[in-house]
């Protein structure tokens, strides 16, 4: 687990996105505006093996209480390899159902850190070629 404050020496870049899969985990977790929250790679995940859950500290232990979205989960899973390498959630509005067949969705900011430019790069151009192929039309 990291601490919410990103060491002054890291590299970072926040994108506006989802956390999905709330639905699943309602009954559990309630999220709060300006929650904080964990990415952690998600190796044994039976649907997907590059899954990033979005974690939360609860009775002790590391909770899931949603996922990163599929659109960009591989990249992230990827840039989290290096021990180094971090992100946070931050929730920013209230659960979100847009009737598009995804289910309960919570708006937040990914914020991702790493020690050099390099990987930070790769992961912002990662997810914005992701962003161009999805919104195309």
């Amino acid at each position: 687990m990291v601490d919410s404050c990103p060491d002054p020496t890291d590299f970072s870049h926040t994108v506006n996105m989802l956390i999905r899969g709330y639905h699943e985990y309602q009954k559990i977790w309630t999220p709060d505006i300006g929650e904080v929250l964990y990415l952690e790679r998600e190796p044994d995940n039976c649907v997907d093996k590059e899954a990033v859950a979005v974690c939360k500290m609860m009775k002790g232990k590391m909770t899931v209480v949603g996922h990163v979205p599929a659109l960009i989960s591989k990249w992230v899973f990827r840039f989290l390899r290096p021990v180094s390498n971090y992100g946070l959630a931050k929730v920013t509005a209230k659960p979100i159902n847009r009737g598009i067949g995804l289910g309960m969705e919570v708006p937040c900011t990914f914020t991702f850190n790493c020690r050099d430019e390099t990987g930070m790069d790769w992961l912002k151009n990662k997810i914005l070629d992701e962003m161009k192929v999805k919104f195309k039309k």
